[in-house]
């Protein structure tokens, strides 16, 4: 009992404590790290092409080294460095003021991306201080500027030189503040939907152990109170009951003890499967010997009611499946067949090919479904505990059980049913040729 709820709150507070922002300011460093590295690459060619001299270059290859360094050890050795990273980018931005015209060169457009990049990659604390680091650097700058210091600064030939600079300065800032824009809301939608996708699980989980306490409080203490009372009444001689009572009485004591060993059956299965001790371990099964096995293991349940059962599968029929799942979704299906299906009636099993699957089909005569008691049937929030044609008692769970092993097998499970009409209940396994 204490494994399920176990999960459900370890998995619970894994949920609420994932934030995700360490593993996007990750994903983002590392991307940071390659467009910045691409664009210096580009820089130095548009800086070569227009003939500028080599100390504009020595900047940017020091910004690409450092890069390269960055990229290299945050995608292949899980490392990060982040302070290094604000770090070189000031230097750089220092090293550009100083080779590339001053605060007149581009110093002012790469210090706003360095800002923007620093402060997606930095947490909330190391924001302040990088950007208080970054806005005194500026100011540092400028007052160098202003002092004797700015006659060292190397300045552009001409005029149209530095324009033209500037502008693909520009122009490779803008597209690497796409791609950089674009990643990050990349990374956010995809974060978004992890968590969906685990807030749904989640939801299921809390479903699933709704479901257990349901069958624990209600399903399965409901059984075990009528076990108690019969065997209380056969055990007790003050009754005066008479070979045929007892009869009758160990009659029901054996159907009771039945249905309750299927539950705790069923109940087994579901739990080994919520904890993953389930092992999938597919082999070839022919088909028709397989379900007269298990056809004939519940059979006294039929005579009981005088349903005639018949196994129509062919002879040659091969399908690949776990043994232990297909004895479970035939037994659950038969003896659900069986429970609503009235005195006198009828259940049979048949199989036909279907491209490389197999289509097993389970049907009676019973009394059927309304599409109401259909639409609740795999709903783990709202199964029903319709009683059969003899009162037997139903939990669900069967055919939730049947319904998840059966798609652990990569296929699907259907229902046709009327009203008075009987039901038909399919479902696929991969085929053997």
């Amino acid at each position: 009992m204490s494994y399920i709820t176990d999960i459900f709150e370890k998995y619970k507070s894994d949920i609420s404590a994932l934030t995700f922002e360490e593993s996007i300011q990750k994903r983002i460093y590392i991307v940071a790290s390659l467009i910045a590295l691409v664009s210096a690459i580009i820089s130095i060619s548009i800086n070569l092409f227009i003939g500028l001299p080599l100390v504009f270059n020595t900047t940017i290859v020091f910004v690409a080294i450092s890069y390269a360094f960055f990229y290299y050890f945050a995608r292949y050795k899980n490392k990060y460095y982040k302070s290094a990273f604000l770090i070189v980018s000031q230097i750089g931005l220092v090293l550009s003021w100083y080779s590339g015209g001053g605060l007149s060169g581009p110093v002012l457009p790469l210090s706003i991306i360095s800002i923007i990049v620093i402060t997606a990659i930095a947490n909330d604390k190391e924001q302040v201080y990088y950007l208080i680091f970054s806005i005194l650097t500026i100011i540092g700058l400028f007052l160098l500027e202003q002092s004797e210091f700015s006659k060292y600064i190397v300045q552009y030939r001409s005029k149209f030189i530095h324009d033209l600079n500037i502008t693909c300065v520009l122009i490779v800032s803008i597209i690497s503040l796409y791609l950089f824009s674009s990643y990050i809301k990349f990374s956010f939608k995809k974060a978004h939907t992890t968590v969906s996708n685990q807030k749904e699980e989640l939801e299921q989980l809390s479903k699933a152990k709704d479901k257990l306490y349901s069958i624990i409080g209600h399903d399965l203490r409901g059984p075990f109170n009528g076990l108690i009372e019969l065997t209380r009444l056969m055990a007790d001689e003050t009754t005066g009951l008479s070979k045929e009572e007892l009869q009758t009485l160990s009659a029901k004591l054996s159907n009771s003890a039945k249905n309750t060993y299927i539950l705790l059956e069923n109940l087994l299965g579901w739990s080994k499967m919520n904890q993953g001790l389930l092992k999938f371990s597919p082999q070839t099964i022919p088909l028709k010997v397989f379900a007269s096995i298990n056809l004939e293991a519940i059979q006294d349940m039929a005579d009981q009611k005088n349903i005639t059962t018949e196994n129509s599968i062919p002879d040659d029929l091969l399908v690949q499946a776990d043994e232990y799942m297909l004895q479970t979704i035939l037994r659950n299906l038969i003896i659900n067949a069986i429970k609503y299906t009235n005195n006198g009636g009828f259940v049979k099993l048949s199989a036909y090919r279907e491209k490389d699957k197999a289509v097993i089909v389970v049907e009676d005569n019973g009394i059927g479904m309304d599409d109401k008691i259909k639409a609740k049937l795999f709903n783990y929030s709202q199964t029903n505990h319709r009683p059969g044609t003899e009162k037997e008692p139903s939990s669900g769970l069967g055919l939730l059980l049947t319904k998840e092993f059966v798609e652990k097998h990569n296929g699907f499970i259907k229902v046709e049913s009327e009203t008075g009409k009987g039901s038909r209940f399919s479902f696929t396994l991969p085929l053997v040729d």
